[in-house]
């Protein structure tokens, strides 16, 4: 039943009439003939009211969009995984029509007005926004990039991308680009999204990519880097960045202390250096390169999603790429990652760096080479200064003598503070081991502590490899390095943190005690007990408060205004926060979590209910 009284109030005169008429029929002859007079009556001032009446038609469409069926997406690797993604929103759809109406409208001179708005539309603008939105963009046309706020340029690049605003792919292409020159800059969270979505456009729109050197640092995704090593592969010697070999290494090169106590500019020198060098001695040698040996054999489908959190029309549609997928080999992964740690460790030799990097295995042939190589052209060549074989007189001045000594007493002071400086450095890393040392469980701490005991060293046994995961992936995590490595049959701590498990082992009385660390610390908002192995992955990768996004979401109360409180709290924005749990999740889960497309931030369906029942109950 309906509310009479609402609908009295709502309905246009003729239907009023009608119902008023059904009234009276009713009140004089009884309730027997409500039914029929309703067919005759009531009928037609329904259909007048749904098709006059603004509010009950939008009532009813909102209920009809509510039942609408997901769309289903193709994702993953060679095996078909299904999806479900939101129906696009009524309020995308009227932005897609509007970007055609608005195409050629040309704004007269006006002020830049603020405007700060996530996921901007026209709808977000009111009038004076708009007028200066289209006398901004008519000026860019012109090539007059004026000042203004990345609200607006957000929704030029939308429209580019949606195909309106240029004729030819290739200058769509450029326009990107040249948005990307002149306010990615002021707008650094603008140029992370342009560098991937001028991938996107580029492949999208057969058009040739030209930001490789600049979106390979960037980006962490892997259908781009199989398409650059797919290029690269083709030259010999194989010619990489630093950054595409870090990103293709388990082992941190910027991580490690040799790279961190002033010797980053020779790593990064020398390391793409020797990836070259070893490419040419395998072409040399087998006629293939490093990529052909090691990497896989095979091409493989791989998908990805178009234009992620942008609001334009393909946004989310699937894109495939077919090659080989290098970035995930672990056989091409193994050999870079003890290439680049045995490059190191020839490095610290040469520049007398203390510690060494533990447990390499690297062919001989190949290791000899690199060793040579690096002697070569990296030794520390110590020249002497050249004596004065003139001994000239020497004159005591007694008040030389005395400024002299006031200056040693300032050089020593000087000496001992810089000695307490170094010992600091030596300890580089220890907030970094003291979260590790903190999370880690009962079982991991025993293995710990037999191997302090034993000087850090200690012989290998099988019962104990669990206890190594455990711990080189928490390690992983904090340090994107393993503190565990086996040697032979030994088991060994790496020297670059032996300096801080013996300050922690000097000050234990700072940990809680473990029986009370092992019983639940609430420290996460989650129980990841109640989750699937795959989401519980995903968990234990996030932050506490990536943890609380989630939360926000899942509860659906306030979330803008708490997003925004929590970006302001990190000194970031809503959407970058949100993009970063997406890629987590793209890693871990192969598929990204949020929902950003549609009217509302929502976290998708297929895996909303499963992390709302394993949500913790607040504690009142």
């Amino acid at each position: 039943m309906f509310d009479l009284f609402q609908f009295i109030a709502k309905t246009r005169m003729i239907s009023r009439i009608l119902f008023i008429l059904w009234l009276g029929i009713v009140l004089a002859a009884g309730l027997a003939a409500a039914p029929a007079f309703a067919l005759l009556l009531l009928l037609p001032a329904w259909l007048i009211e749904y098709n006059c009446n603004p509010t009950l038609k939008r009532n009813a469409k909102k209920k009809k969009r509510r039942k609408q069926k997901s769309v289903e997406l193709v994702v993953g690797g060679s095996e078909e995984k299904r999806e479900s993604i939101p129906a696009r929103g009524v309020a995308l759809d009227r932005f897609f029509k509007e970007m055609a109406r608005f195409e050629k409208v040309d704004g007269t001179p006006c002020s830049c007005v603020p405007f700060q708005q996530y996921y901007p539309t026209y709808a977000s603008m009111d009038l004076q926004q708009r007028g200066w939105y289209f006398y901004w963009r008519g000026q860019v046309r012109r090539e007059n990039y004026l000042a203004t706020e990345l609200s607006y340029v957000f929704v030029y690049v939308y429209e580019l991308l949606s195909g309106y605003g240029w004729k030819e792919a290739s200058d769509g292409y450029q326009k990107l680009l040249d948005l990307l020159e002149h306010y990615g800059k002021a707008y650094p969270v603008l140029e992370k999204h342009l560098l991937l979505w001028t991938y996107h456009f580029s492949q999208a729109n057969g058009v040739e990519y030209t930001l490789w050197e600049r979106i390979i640092p960037e980006q962490r995704d892997s259908v781009i880097q199989n398409h650059f090593l797919a290029l690269k592969s083709k030259n010999h010697p194989l010619k990489l960045p630093f950054s595409a070999i870090c990103s293709l290494s388990d082992y941190s090169l910027m991580g490690s202390k040799f790279y961190r106590d002033g010797n980053a500019e020779v790593i990064t020198e020398a390391i793409p250096r020797v990836i070259a060098l070893v490419d040419a001695v395998l072409v040399k040698k087998t006629g293939v390169g490093l990529l052909e040996t090691y990497g896989p054999k095979r091409n493989s489908v791989q998908t990805y999603s178009l234009y992620p959190n942008a609001n334009c029309l393909r946004s989310g549609e699937q894109a495939v790429f077919s090659g080989k997928a290098y970035s995930t080999n672990a056989k091409l992964r193994g050999f870079l990652t003890e290439l680049v740690r045995y490059s190191e460790n020839v490095l610290r030799e040469l520049y007398e760096s203390r510690g060494r990097l533990r447990g390499i295995v690297l062919d001989e042939e190949i290791a000899s080479v690199v060793k040579a190589f690096l002697k070569k052209e990296y030794s520390r060549t110590k020249t002497e200064a050249e004596s004065d074989p003139r001994r000239k007189e020497l004159e005591l001045d007694f008040d030389d003598i005395r400024r002299l000594r006031e200056e040693s007493d300032a050089v020593r002071e000087a000496l001992r503070v810089e000695e307490e400086s170094k010992q600091q450095e030596t300890l580089s890393q220890l907030s970094e081991i003291k979260e590790i040392f903190a999370a880690l469980p009962g079982y991991c701490r025993a293995l710990l502590d037999e191997l302090q005991k034993s000087a850090w060293e200690m012989p290998y046994a099988p019962s104990v490899q669990v206890s190594i995961e455990k711990i080189n992936s928490l390690s992983q995590q904090y340090l994107a390095s393993s503190l565990l490595v086996t040697e032979g049959d030994q088991l060994i701590l790496e020297d670059d943190y032996r300096d801080e498990f013996d300050y922690i082992y000097g000050n234990l009385s700072q940990f809680a005690p473990l029986e009370e660390k092992e019983e639940d610390d609430g420290s996460s908002l989650f129980d990841c007990t109640k989750l699937s192995e795959e989401l519980g992955q995903f968990l234990d990768a996030l932050s506490p408060h990536q943890e609380e996004i989630l939360t926000v979401l899942l509860k659906k109360e306030n979330v803008s205004e708490k997003l925004a409180a929590i970006a302001d709290a990190h000194l970031s924005m809503p959407e970058i926060l949100l993009d970063e749990i997406n890629e987590i999740a793209t890693q871990l889960i192969g598929d990204i979590l949020i929902d950003t497309f549609g009217e509302e931030i929502c976290v998708l369906e297929q895996y909303s209910l499963e992390l709302t029942n394993a949500m913790k109950q607040e504690k009142k």
